[in-house]
């Protein structure tokens, strides 16, 4: 951290954390893999998870739980970055049982639907395809998911995302009746014609697969954990088009377990020394990649308590960075808002 008083770096040290019966370290592998985590009342006795994907995801996710049920080598046993991860129930004391429920989707139907010509229709409807089933479970089954596994090919990520293009060979032409300024418009100046207004639905969610579909299960409190099929590896299943750089698969089982613990409602750690009643909160900026000259940026704040929970709320768009001090700057007002 750069000192606004002189040009030396001020080093903050990690803070320590707390994990099993008190124990405490700076790093939170080390300190899962040594006493586990914190052991109270919200622990999950077994994962109870569903998974929604397409044939080819759910064999996938599949063999992923299989080796993630024992020890996976870390990448470089002589690096302090990279460490081994022990097997779930080792790692979390915690039993991760065979998905509770799996939800198959045609992958014809997923790869037609997110290249629709009309962005907004195509990410719409191609929610549609996984929020439908998870929401029809929660209506009609009574096995108590507490967490949902969405596993989608990588070309829905790639091509689920606000900037994202299809190219023109591969579009599939729609013809649509809406727009989003007359859906704008509908939504100040309703209609008297339900259909409509039923058109003019997809266009009040943000054109992001991700985001749209946990906007869209809000209502019904299911908890989703969307991830690429790349992310399980290749191995001998079909490889999908593969749109990153993959992480190793012991790194993966540490995010990923890490993250569907906590979502599961158990609590990996929390931070030590933080005093009651005493929250602590980090901000964070990102520019605006749309148009990056202008100085742009949102800003988000995450919010950290004594009880180990932690809160992200996501701020409103604004000339917060300075181009000429390469800085970023929240003003008062606007902080405190």
């Amino acid at each position: 951290m750069r000192s606004e008083y002189d040009n030396t770096f001020e080093y903050v040290s990690e803070p320590l954390l707390q994990f099993g019966h008190g124990q405490r370290l700076p790093n939170p592998k080390d300190g899962l893999f040594l006493f586990g985590p914190l052991v109270d009342e919200r622990k999950p006795k077994q994962m109870r998870v569903g998974v929604i994907g397409t044939a080819n995801g759910i064999a996938r996710f599949r063999k992923w739980t299989q080796k993630i049920a024992g020890y996976i080598p870390p990448l470089d046993s002589n690096s302090a970055q990279h460490i081994a991860f022990p097997g779930f129930e080792a790692a979390f004391n915690t039993e991760w049982l065979a998905p509770v429920l799996e939800i198959p989707i045609s992958e014809t139907d997923v790869r037609n639907t997110i290249r629709l010509s009309d962005r907004h229709k195509a990410i719409y409807e191609t929610v549609t395809l996984y929020e439908h089933p998870i929401r029809r479970i929660h209506k009609e089954d009574d096995a108590e998911i507490a967490l949902w596994f969405v596993v989608i090919p990588d070309e829905v990520w790639a091509l689920g995302r606000p900037l994202s293009k299809v190219p023109v060979a591969e579009r599939v032409k729609v013809d649509v009746a809406m727009n989003a300024r007359l859906a704008t418009r509908l939504r100040r100046e309703p209609s008297l014609f339900p259909e409509d207004m039923e058109a003019a639905r997809m266009y009040q969610y943000e054109v992001n697969f991700h985001h749209q579909l946990k906007a869209r299960l809000l209502d019904i409190q299911a908890v989703v954990q969307v991830v690429r099929e790349s992310s399980f590896g290749i191995d001998d299943i079909e490889a999908p088009q593969v749109y990153r750089r993959m992480q190793d698969p012991a790194t993966v089982a540490w995010n990923l377990c890490t993250t569907a613990f906590f979502k599961a409602g158990g609590r990996p750690w929390k931070i030590a020394n933080v005093r009651a009643g005493v929250c602590y909160v980090g901000l964070v900026f990102k520019r605006n990649t749309i148009s990056p000259e202008s100085g742009n940026a949102c800003c988000g704040a995450q919010m950290f308590l004594d009880s180990g929970d932690g809160l992200v709320f996501k701020g409103a768009m604004g000339p917060w960075y300075s181009i000429e001090k390469k800085e970023f700057h929240l003003p008062t007002n606007r902080a405190k808002e």
